[in-house]
């Protein structure tokens, strides 16, 4: 499906998931026999959902924008993945402005048609969308099932906790769907879980048919917590407050990506996949591993796969216990770059001079507050070092299916 970002075509409109999720809140109400009062404000609400969707000076906007902020080629890098693997027609996608269709921007000729132009465009791209979502649907199932394969095998074998079974449930019941752009690409992510509605969206440039990686990311964020949408370590607010989000979400997303890429199970792994899930690990290595006292793998464990409160609850006490929780967490909160670096540059002879350092440099990114909270530890031991490498690069205990 195109999204459009504001616009879809009127005969599909409620397709749209957002639209979806109102429609079946109405029905239950009714099931309920809500007062008529309470009906009339949720019909108002979705007619005026509906229009928005398939307003096309909305998506004029849109497209305007894009062209003034210099994303279209990113944008355009979805659109030809689909067009070019479903087969495009210019004629019947811009019946008169064909013409002005240079062979590799498909937006551009929107600028010079008619509204009802614009719409017979969105029906047509929308439904070489869906097709291409139904060609790959096999793929993406298969991608499904080898995540909840693995997952199993880790919960069966104690390498994750029981709880991350219970949301084996929920990853067969989520819609997967491939995007056009505008809700990924543009907002600079190659995908996005949203647990209310529980839906993937995955970017067709990033999926391009194949790519396993992006769906068993989003799949990992979909295992932490409940379906309110406040999950996993984002709890932690519920501890120590909305202040340290920036925190919450650095756990929950470097601790996501890491048993992705674990449970990828990838056999040469690219340097990339390398340096992010070293970065990740060093995440869940400071919390643990640097306070006054290890924390016990299990409850980080639990804390992102339960629903229990009172899983979060035993994370949050334990922060507590073993640091000054406001500075660890106003750390991970202000650093301003994930990205590794080579840890050499926080190395010196001077021990005064390097503690400084370190201390100037621990919002740099994961290296430099990783360094400042280990080496700073009274505990840190090169015994452990070699532990945290071996778990980092070992070789996965199960074989490609």
């Amino acid at each position: 499906m195109i999204y459009g970002h504001y616009c879809i075509h009127p005969d599909r409109v409620d397709e749209h998931p957002e639209i979806k999720t109102r429609i079946n809140r109405i029905k239950q109400l009714e099931k309920l026999k809500a007062p008529e009062v309470i009906m009339v404000n949720e019909r108002r609400m979705l007619d005026e959902l509906r229009t928005m969707q398939f307003n096309v000076k909305h998506f004029r906007r849109r497209i305007t924008s894009v062209y003034v902020n210099g994303d279209e080629d990113a944008i355009l890098d979805n659109y030809s993945v689909v067009l070019k693997d479903m087969g495009f027609d210019p004629a019947t996608a811009y019946g008169t402005k064909a013409t002005l269709f240079d062979g590799t921007d498909y937006l551009k000729p929107i600028e010079s048609m008619a509204d009802d132009e614009i719409l017979t465009f969105l029906r047509y791209v929308s439904g070489k969308f869906a097709d291409y979502s139904k060609k790959y649907e096999e793929t993406l199932e298969k991608i499904r099932g080898l995540f909840i394969k693995r997952l199993e095998y880790c919960v069966e074998y104690g390498v994750y906790p029981e709880s991350a079974g219970g949301c084996i449930g929920r990853l067969k019941e989520m819609i997967i769907e491939i995007d056009d752009g505008f809700t990924t690409t543009l907002d600079d992510v190659v995908g996005w879980y949203n647990a209310h509605r529980n839906i993937t969206v995955i970017s067709a440039m990033q999926f391009r048919g194949s790519d396993a990686f992006t769906l068993f990311h989003e799949m990992s964020h979909a295992c932490a917590g409940g379906s309110e949408g406040v999950r996993g370590f984002y709890r932690l607010e519920e501890f120590f407050g909305e202040e340290y989000e920036n925190a919450y979400a650095l756990m929950s997303e470097t601790f996501a990506n890491a048993r992705a890429i674990h449970l990828a199970s990838v056999k040469d792994q690219p340097d990339w996949m390398k340096q992010e899930q070293v970065r990740d690990i060093k995440v869940e290595i400071i919390i643990r591993k640097s306070g006054k006292q290890d924390i016990d793998k299990d409850i980080f464990y639990k804390a992102y796969y339960s629903d229990d409160i009172k899983d979060v609850e035993a994370l949050a006490n334990a922060i507590k216990e073993n640091f000054d929780a406001d500075a660890l967490l106003r750390d991970l909160s202000t650093i301003k770059d994930t990205h590794c670096v080579e840890e050499v540059k926080y190395r010196g002879k001077d021990v005064i001079k390097e503690a400084k350092f370190r201390s100037k440099h621990k919002h740099d990114n994961i290296d430099g507050c990783y360094r400042y909270y280990f080496i700073g530890s009274h505990r840190f031991k090169t015994k452990v070092m070699d532990e945290v490498m071996k778990l980092i690069f070992a070789r996965q205990f199960w074989s490609e299916s």
